[in-house]
């Protein structure tokens, strides 16, 4: 074998290596009396919710998580908690059933301490998930099932109430307010976030920054999957905060051509957002093996590992009362290494590195060649 081929080879084999390190280096869960952010804790709330199937064919299992949510709020302070009603909606879309239901999506809104310092000027950070768990689901071979939703999306929804729990023991800081939303009827269509963009969409106009919160199957590391459009200072934010950052801005291009959506689809082109999620072992994704038994404490730390340092910045430094602080033409060009952290590249500079690169192994090639021929 020539040293050029070896040398190709042993850089392969070092990529792989890099990246299953990377797929298997997930922060420590941190017990239930931990100070900071604690799977176990989030694993509590999702027990809870995970009990029964509450999809949209399930309204008083539903209507039980809804208002366990209500009580979690208003445990944690909520200045104010507001739901929105909406009647008669349909969906899915050409699929093996339609339903018909109402949705209630959940509001609850958190102010700064100091909210008539001179600093603030009205913007928020809102964070996203749905409560509701996956209509039936015909599977190959079986009967009907239905999820439980204990990943999909009690990931979302637990990590959400811990990352509130960590930042309320700062409030004093905030510079900025603090927004949760609980859609409901995601599952059908987005159906419950269509309805409240469309009915009440001043609930967004203060929002300087969303952060999604799903899972597609409850193990693996958290991936950043997908940015709204221009991620340049998204990205950059991502980058300076997050600790065990995990995303490429590959899976955002591919995500976008892929038949799948999430509440964050609906906003993503009005406002600057990040969409979060796992996304290992699809045969447990809106089936029946998404139940409490199956969840990995791990994966939720890893949330928490990337978020909370991330909305600690958000609510506490001043140049985020600009609401369009985030707004950019620009994307980025990034990818995580383990070891290495989050390289992030504007496409001028990612276009020369690959031309540095080319350059580099054309001269190694070259000289492979004069040497087979010294020889």
């Amino acid at each position: 074998m020539s040293k050029t081929k070896l040398s190709i080879l042993l850089a392969m084999v070092a990529f792989v290596s890099l990246i299953a390190f990377g797929l298997w280096t997930r922060p420590k869960v941190q017990d239930i009396d931990s100070e900071n952010f604690s799977a176990e804790r989030v694993v509590k709330d999702i027990e809870v919710i995970s009990q029964e199937h509450h999809s949209v064919a399930h309204p008083a299992e539903r209507a039980k998580v809804r208002q366990y949510l209500l009580e979690r709020l208003q445990e944690l302070g909520a200045d104010t908690i507001k739901i929105f009603e909406h009647k008669n909606l349909v969906g899915p879309e050409n699929k093996h059933v339609v339903y018909t239901f109402d949705a209630y999506n959940i509001l609850a809104e958190f102010a700064p301490l100091h909210a008539d310092s001179a600093d603030n000027q009205n913007t928020s950070l809102m964070m996203v998930a749905h409560y509701d768990s996956r209509y039936s689901q015909p599977m190959p071979r079986q009967d009907t099932v239905w999820s439980y939703g204990a990943a999909d999306d009690g990931y979302g929804v637990g990590v959400i109430l811990e990352t509130l729990n960590q930042a309320l023991k700062y409030r004093s800081e905030w510079k900025q307010s603090f927004k949760i939303l609980f859609t409901d009827a995601e599952e059908p269509g987005m159906q419950g976030m269509k309805a409240l963009w469309r009915e009440h969409r001043e609930v967004f106009d203060e929002v300087g920054l969303m952060i999604n919160v799903e899972a597609r199957g409850p193990f693996g590391p958290a991936l950043l999957f997908e940015t709204s459009p221009g991620s340049k200072n998204l990205v950059k934010l991502y980058q300076q905060t997050a600790r065990y950052p995990h995303t490429y801005s590959l899976t955002t291009v591919v995500y976008g051509f892929m038949p799948n959506f999430t509440d964050f689809t609906i906003v993503k082109d009005d406002i600057p957002g990040l969409n979060f999620s796992t996304i290992a072992d699809i045969n447990h994704y809106h089936t029946n093996l998404d139940n409490f038994s199956n969840i990995q404490p791990r994966s939720i730390q890893h949330y928490g590992a990337q978020i909370v340092p991330l909305v600690h910045e958000y609510l506490t430094n001043a140049r985020y009362c600009d609401k369009d602080i985030l707004r950019s033409d620009e994307n980025s060009i990034n990818f995580s290494i383990p070891l290495l952290g989050l390289l992030n590249f504007s496409k001028t500079t990612y276009t020369w590195v690959n031309i540095l690169v080319f350059v580099c192994f054309l001269l190694i090639l070259l000289l492979d060649i004069i040497r087979g021929r010294a020889k």
